[in-house]
This record gives structure tokens, C-alpha cells and sequence, in this order.
């Protein structure tokens, strides 16, 4: 399913746009689940709020990861030149009065804020499941535009034969590549502790990962126990 987002659909031209996508099927009730609570959190500090469900270039329901390279080069190529907070569908924001616009001010000459995906890892081997983009930062567009690029190498009848996310390149293994290949533009990413940012009991922003709750059912009631604690927390 090819499509593009307009400005409108975006949110019109605000400096800060957090951003959710999944498939129909199989993430879909994880996204109506923690998008409550990122969307009352969107409310509170004046930020838009996007999300898209479907798959905008594939052919099976997990290819909805590659939703995030195509929505990301999509808002590029419209102009947009603020900041894309990317959160995938069972990451939820857990702190309702954490100072965003402050946060990313402090930020602002950084093309990127991005986690390791372990202790101990290489600066590049990232985690893609929370990601915030500076749009208005030169390296932030080179990073999109590689981003997008490597996805482009990646040819429809391999996307078709792909019926498991471990059969091609996925879309985690395209920007940690990119940022291993270029020491330049990896130094211009600024990486979060996941002590705050992408971890099950983060401070700020929390994700549940298929390996922690491989039942899914599972993993819907725990999106939605973190939303609910989100939503609870005094304001």
C-alpha cells in the first residue's frame, strides 16, 4: 500500500511531531493501546500527533516496520524541518509532565537522539524502536535520505518472497549499517540511556518488547497497564 501523507495529515508546520505506524492486523490493537496514552501526552504539550496504519511499501504484515523510512522521507520531502518523534506501536511515553520542547532544545544540534540496543554496544548498533529526527539539521536529512536509499535497494520480489522479518535486510539492520559506514554523521547523533528512552521500565519513554512478552495477547495487556499508569500519574 503506497501513500503520502499531507501537511494537514501531519499536523500542519509545528516544530514537534510525534509519530506511530503499524499494520492491520497484528500490531494494530498494540497501537490503539498505547497511542492513548502518547496522544494525551501530545495534547498536554501542544505537540501533533500522527499515526498510519497499513503498509506502505510490502507485501506481508510485519513490513509495517519499513512504515517509519517512507513516513520520515515523506515529511522530509514536504518541507518539514522540525523534529519526528518516532515511537514504535508498544512504546509508550511514561512520564506526562516531562518538558519535551525543553529536552530537544537542549538537543538542537543534533541530527538525531537514538538508544543502544545493549550495554556495552558499538555507538552505532542502535535501536530503531524510539527514535527522535531533526529534520532541520543537515545531518538529520543525510540520514533520512541514506536511510531511505538502502530501503530502495531492496527490490519487490524480495520484499514478496519475505514472509519473515529475518529473510532480508530489515529496516534496524539498514541504520545501523549506515551509521557504522559513516563516522561523521554517527558523530552527530546524540544516544539516549535507555535507562530513559526504549526500555521496559525506562523513565520516560517505555517499550514492550516482543522478547519480553512473545504472547501477544501478553503484550497487549502490558501496552495497555503502561498506558493506563501513563494516563493515572499526576498532571
Amino acid at each position: 500500500m503506497r501513500g503520502r501523507l499531507s501537511a494537514r495529515d501531519w499536523g500542519g508546520t509545528g516544530p514537534v511531531i510525534l509519530v506511530q505506524t503499524c499494520d492491520p492486523f497484528v500490531y494494530f490493537d498494540i497501537l490503539v493501546a498505547s497511542s492513548r496514552a502518547n496522544r494525551a501526552f501530545c495534547e498536554r504539550h501542544g505537540i501533533a500527533y500522527a499515526a498510519f496504519v497499513g503498509i506502505k511499501r510490502g507485501f506481508h504484515p510485519w513490513q509495517a516496520t519499513f512504515n517509519r523510512v517512507v513516513l520520515l522521507a515523506e515529511y522530509m520531502e514536504q518541507g518539514y524541518a522540525g523534529w519526528v518523534l518516532y515511537l514504535d506501536a508498544d512504546a509508550v511515553v511514561a512520564a506526562p509532565d516531562w518538558d519535551i520542547r525543553a529536552y530537544l532544545a537542549g538537543k538542537s544540534e543534533h541530527a538525531a537522539i537514538l538508544t543502544p540496543g545493549d550495554e556495552g554496544a558499538p555507538d552505532w548498533a542502535v535501536n530503531a524502536g524510539v527514535g527522535f529526527f531533526n529534520l532541520g539539521h543537515p545531518g538529520g536529512r543525510r540520514l533520512i535520505e541514506a536511510w531511505s536509499a538502502a530501503f530502495a535497494c531492496l527490490d519487490d520480489a524480495a520484499l514478496r518472497a519475505a514472509g519473515r522479518w529475518d529473510l532480508v535486510t530489515n529496516d534496524q539492520d539498514m541504520l545501523q549499517a549506515i551509521l557504522r559506514d559513516d563516522p561523521a554523521l554517527r558523530a552527530q547523533v546524540f544516544l539516549e540511556s535507555p535507562a530513559r528512552i526504549n526500555a521496559r521500565e525506562a523513565s520516560l519513554i517505555r517499550q514492550v518488547l516482543r522478547a519480553q512478552e512473545p504472547d501477544m495477547a501478553a503484550r497487549v495487556r502490558a501496552v495497555e497497564a503502561e498506558a493506563e499508569t501513563a494516563l493515572r500519574r499526576p498532571r
